[in-house]
């Protein structure tokens, strides 16, 4: 809840103590592991994914998730080789991003239209975040749109997402936020 209110110091707080509480509990570090990805903590993230990886290699997602402390740490192509192996097509925003910090502007696009081309209807919040991203503000919202009249379970993380920053500039973002229950909470959020 403190992760979709933007509350993100509660939240890493809480996450802490859930690995303090149970060191063990491959789903309470990876939470931890993702709360300082989203805090810009790459190293500490890092520390918890291998943990999860002594634990359970084959754990769901720790690749991408590995990847993406790699991209924060400024490491894109470990970061690629990470993503390589994780097979989700969400994984795509990822891919096209280590490409873009790498120079790749042509694979990043070729990347972003393979997943667009294949996959872009089953996930209308990752397809947001991929336009949110590449700075097309009118096919985010569209997508966003589409994402809550399916009631998308990842759009609750839209306060904490960093591929709709953009947005949050754009006059149509307080009204989406509005419907959804969140202005409040967006506005009750320190300013970065």
């Amino acid at each position: 809840l403190a992760w979709s209110l933007g509350q993100s110091a509660k939240h890493l707080r809480l996450r802490e103590k859930a690995v303090n509480l149970d060191p063990l509990s491959l789903s309470a570090l990876s939470a931890l592991g993702q709360a300082y990805v989203g805090n810009n903590r790459p190293d500490e993230a890092l520390e918890m994914f291998e943990r999860i990886m002594a634990i359970n290699p084959g754990y769901p997602s720790v690749y991408e998730m590995m990847g993406r402390a790699y991209l924060l740490q400024g490491d894109a192509d470990r970061a690629l080789i990470e993503f390589d192996k994780y097979t989700f097509p969400r994984a795509v925003l990822n891919k096209a991003r280590a490409h873009a910090a790498l120079g790749n502007d042509l694979e990043a696009l070729a990347t972003i239209n393979e997943y667009l081309a294949t996959s872009a209807q089953d996930d209308p919040f990752w397809t947001a975040s991929i336009y949110g991203w590449l700075g097309d503000n009118d096919q985010a919202f569209e997508w966003l749109e589409v994402a809550f009249q399916q009631r998308h379970t990842f759009l609750r993380t839209i306060l904490s997402n960093p591929y709709l920053g953009n947005l949050q500039h754009d006059p149509r973002y307080p009204v989406f936020l509005e419907k959804m229950g969140l202005l409040e909470a967006w506005r009750a959020m320190p300013p970065e």
